[in-house]
């Protein structure tokens, strides 16, 4: 990550990412409930690369704070986007995507690994019926975090996480995932 020499946005919410990531402007579960559909939240060409992990979308009544729709270049949905596994109190789920973040940056042998889902809603639901990672189609899969501007999927991705550190499931499936030469050195070594 790097300094922006310009920081050239049009938000102001924005600005401050876009000068300490640079190119990259990742928002970790940017508010949703009374910032939705306004010109004040993040949205894509606020940076070169907007991420988007988006881990507690929904409505205030049900204590979700973060943004539903997809506003970036790449927008993460783990687990579906709302409840998060193992978060039981009132803002974990929020949080969780600053955790995410920090995970995909400090642990060198685990890549958040994403596949690319169709339409909008229930995460969940999206991927009932899509085939295994696996089995997907490498230029849509992801990275989330850290390595995302670096992978080829973009769109609504969709991966699966821990309900505990360490968060992330992919540490045996990342090398294959991405042509990336320099990141496959990171998790080798």
């Amino acid at each position: 990550m790097k300094r922006n020499r310009g920081c050239r946005n049009k938000h102001p919410v924005a600005l401050n990412a876009a000068c300490l990531f640079g190119d990259s402007g990742p928002a970790l579960d940017p508010a949703g409930p009374l910032f939705e559909g306004t010109n004040v939240t993040v949205s894509r060409g606020d940076a070169d690369f907007v991420d988007v992990i988006h881990t507690n979308m929904g409505h205030l009544d049900g204590f979700q704070f973060g943004l539903a729709a997809p506003v970036g270049d790449v927008d993460f949905f783990p687990n579906g986007g709302s409840l998060q596994p193992g978060c039981f109190r009132i803002g974990c789920s929020h949080r969780r995507a600053h955790a995410l973040m920090i995970e995909s940056i400090t642990n060198h042998g685990c890549v958040f690994v994403s596949r690319q889902v169709t339409g909008h809603g229930s995460g969940h639901k999206n991927v009932i019926n899509s085939r295994s990672l696996r089995e997907d189609d490498v230029k849509a899969r992801g990275a989330m975090g850290y390595d995302s501007v670096r992978a080829k999927g973009r769109g609504i991705q969709y991966l699966e996480t821990r309900s505990e550190p360490p968060f992330c499931t992919n540490a045996f499936f990342a090398i294959e995932t991405f042509e990336v030469e320099e990141m496959t050195e990171t998790l080798v070594t």
